[in-house]
């Protein structure tokens, strides 16, 4: 699958990769592995905005959406503002 990581979130990973998973991964097991990489990815993060093949990812069940080697996963940091 492919991987995108927009803003701060590239430090130190770059701004795509390409990644196998294990047959019935989860977004939450790809946030955990990415999370050895990356500290500030990660399941329980709330600033983070996720996108499986440009559809936000609680439209296929958020951390337990099933991902598939075909998948492209975007993952962007919030903005906040005030």
């Amino acid at each position: 699958m492919k991987i995108k990581f927009y803003g701060n979130l590239s430090n130190g990973i770059g701004n795509e990769i390409a990644l196998h998973m294990p047959v019935g991964s989860t977004l939450n097991d790809l946030l955990e592995f990415i999370h050895q990489k990356n500290p500030e990815i990660r399941p329980d993060n709330p600033n983070l905005i996720i996108f499986i093949n440009d559809a936000e990812s609680h439209l296929f069940g958020g951390l337990k959406a099933k991902l598939n080697d075909n998948d492209t996963v975007s993952i962007l940091p919030a903005a906040h503002g005030g």
